[in-house]
């Protein structure tokens, strides 16, 4: 490997020996410039570094120029559309009191969701409601004898209790309360279906399935035509169930 030594044309001391990657830190650093002058034993002679070739391209590599790309080429996004209107001061305070056409429609839609989600609750709770008291109330003689012990092998008191108190917290407009709340309509699903089942009143199960359905259901959703769209399904499958309970 070839050995340099290096001084500048202004100084007579010689600095070296240096490897090829030596003079390329030093020139990229600015400690050496083009100017300088290098020896090695191979010429056995000093010489500016611009003055050969092979070493003044790996010391000093030449750095590409920037090219500025001609404008005619250049793409833009502000393009002009026939279909481009102009938008006034006026558009721009009617946009943000919501009077225009695209914001009339996502107030519109917000407004519902709104209220989606205020009478989710409601109806959740009110349906809950119904449905502990369906359970509770042909169970009325075994509440009312204040018994601790028939109450707890009761499964219709547990789960009318149960159902009570969470329908206080939804009606309060708790929504925290919605992973219980899902755990405990599938849970009662369940149960239903296996009773209706056994009591030999399948086609039962088909209403204990939209009751406890719909009530699932109206945890996960808030825009209010749908809220109240499965809130009338609850309703309807909770009064056939209602009349089962009240007539066996």
């Amino acid at each position: 490997m070839d050995k340099y030594f290096i001084k500048d044309t202004l100084n007579a001391e010689a600095r070296g020996p240096f490897s090829l990657e030596d003079l390329q830190s030093l020139g990229e650093n600015g400690h050496i410039a083009p100017e300088s002058l290098a020896y090695t034993e191979e010429d056995d002679s000093w010489l500016e570094i611009n003055k050969r070739d092979k070493l003044m391209t790996a010391v000093f590599p030449e750095k590409k120029k920037l090219r500025i790309r001609p404008k005619d080429e250049i793409d833009t996004i502000n393009k002009e559309s026939a279909d481009d209107q102009e938008i006034s001061v006026n558009d721009l305070l009617a946009a943000a009191e919501g009077k225009t056409k695209g914001s009339k429609k996502a107030q519109r839609v917000m407004e519902l969701q709104e209220k989606g989600a205020y009478w989710g609750l409601t109806f959740t709770g009110s349906l809950l409601l119904g449905f502990s008291l369906v359970m509770l109330f042909p169970q009325i003689d075994v509440l009312l004898s204040f018994h601790a012990g028939e109450y707890i092998v009761n499964p219709f008191i547990i789960m009318g209790l149960l159902g009570l108190a969470a329908s206080a917290i939804i009606l309060l407009q708790v929504p925290e309360v919605y992973p219980f709340m899902r755990f405990f309509v599938s849970f009662a699903f369940g149960f239903l279906a296996l009773y209706f089942y056994s009591m030999g009143e399948s086609g039962y199960i088909l209403f204990a399935l939209l009751a406890t359905a719909s009530m699932f259901t109206l945890t996960l959703i808030a825009h209010l035509y749908y809220v109240i769209a499965v809130a009338a399904v609850g309703l309807f499958s909770l009064v056939i169930l209602a009349t089962n309970f009240l007539t066996s």
